[in-house]
Parts: structure tokens; C-alpha cells; sequence
């Protein structure tokens, strides 16, 4: 996916720029978390990290989601999000 570098990109956008590389950007227990998070929701990782990155962007609208910054805004974003759910085990629905 070519996206220019100053451009701001949707939530979708990110999610499909950033798949082929969640496992080498996100930091290992980010990525041991997404893992689990997925067999036990029952969804697919990227789905997952749809989520995230909503969540993100609702509470930092003022941040641009832009090519150069996505690798960092995941992980922080990832960070966050498993932060505010109470830590690294896996929700049950």
C-alpha cells in the first residue's frame, strides 16, 4: 500500500498499512497480548487493532495519523488500550 507520507489516513488505512508488520513493530508482549486477545474474542488480529486504533483516535483527536508516525502510534496505541482494559490477560466476552 503506497501512501504518500504527509497524509493523513483513515483508521482503515492504517490498519491495512500497518498488518504486514504487527509482529516486528509491536512490542513482544503487545504482540503475545494481540494474539491471545484474538483466539479469545474470536476475531481476527486485525480487527483487533481496528479497535485500537479507534479507541486511540477517540481519545487523541488532535493527533494526525500520518505514515511516518503509525508504527509508534500502534504501539502506543496498543499500550493504552490494554492499559485501560486492566493489563496483559485476555478479556472473555
Amino acid at each position: 500500500m503506497t501512501i504518500p507520507a504527509d497524509t493523513s489516513l483513515s483508521i482503515e488505512n492504517a490498519t491495512k498499512a500497518f498488518r504486514p508488520w504487527i509482529s516486528a513493530e509491536l512490542l513482544k508482549i503487545q504482540f503475545r497480548w494481540l494474539v491471545a486477545e484474538s483466539k479469545s474474542q474470536h476475531l481476527k488480529k486485525s480487527e483487533i487493532l481496528r479497535r485500537v486504533l479507534t479507541a486511540w483516535v477517540n481519545h487523541h483527536p488532535e493527533e494526525r495519523l500520518t505514515k511516518p508516525q503509525l508504527f509508534n502510534i500502534m504501539r502506543a496505541a496498543t499500550g493504552e488500550f490494554i492499559e485501560q482494559r486492566g493489563g496483559l490477560a485476555p478479556k472473555t466476552c
